[in-house]
């Protein structure tokens, strides 16, 4: 059975534009009452009624153009959840009383940077970018100290996940097609994006891990 959502939240910010770009910042709570999280039995997981999780935060978002071609962004978020009541969780396969805890996988700190610069080249459109994104290192899963297994998946280092990409592309486009050459997770990042528990096999455990460093070139036409 399902127990019914209820969502209070409320905000306040502020914008500013300007010639040279803008900023736009944000303050936040959000209260959940009787979210639903996903239990282990062992043999697969099910759903369960949860109880109340709360998160302030602070978000900014800034954009600069020094130059009519050149522009550059920042954003940041900061992020305070918490496990105001979360009876019977699910930690490692085993229930436990989370309340009063933070949840697993929310970085309370994440930044996002972009530059890009546009151009023409022998009469074509062209142009570099780059963006860089960073999360601050947090357990991948609930349970903190609390959890065993969290507290053994810290010997190998998958307990935490500290995400640092790299993007970038180069391109020009004409008369309609587009030619990109890119780049993904230039720095060969690597983390797990979560962890869990394997069906029918006690203590092991199963993880997917993000993409590694990537190369390609894309073509386009627009009509």
């Amino acid at each position: 059975m399902r127990a019914q959502k209820n969502l209070r939240f409320w905000s306040w910010g502020i914008k500013y534009n300007a010639q040279w770009g803008y900023i736009n910042a944000a303050f936040f709570n959000q209260t959940i009452e009787g979210f639903q999280s996903n239990v282990f039995t062992g043999a697969g997981f099910n759903l369960a009624n949860a109880g109340e999780q709360s998160v302030d935060g602070v978000e900014v978002d800034v954009m600069l153009q020094p130059t009519e071609r050149l522009s550059l962004g920042v954003s940041g978020t900061y992020l305070d959840p918490f496990y105001d009541a979360f009876v019977g969780a699910n930690v490692g396969g085993a229930a436990e009383d989370l309340s009063g805890t933070k949840p697993g996988g929310i970085p309370e700190l994440t930044l996002s940077l972009i530059g890009s610069y546009d151009f023409t080249i022998m009469g074509m459109d062209a142009w570099i970018q780059a963006d860089y994104r960073y999360d601050k290192e947090v357990d991948i899963q609930d349970g903190g100290d609390q959890s065993a297994t969290n507290i053994l998946l810290e010997t190998t280092g998958s307990r935490t996940r500290e995400v640092g990409l790299l993007n970038a592309s180069v391109g020009i486009a004409k008369n309609g097609w587009e030619f990109r050459v890119w780049g993904r997770n230039l720095t060969n990042d690597e983390y797990l994006i979560t962890w869990f528990p394997s069906v029918a096999q006690t203590g092991s455990f199963s993880g997917y891990p993000n993409q590694p460093r990537m190369w390609g070139a894309s073509i386009r036409k627009s009509f």
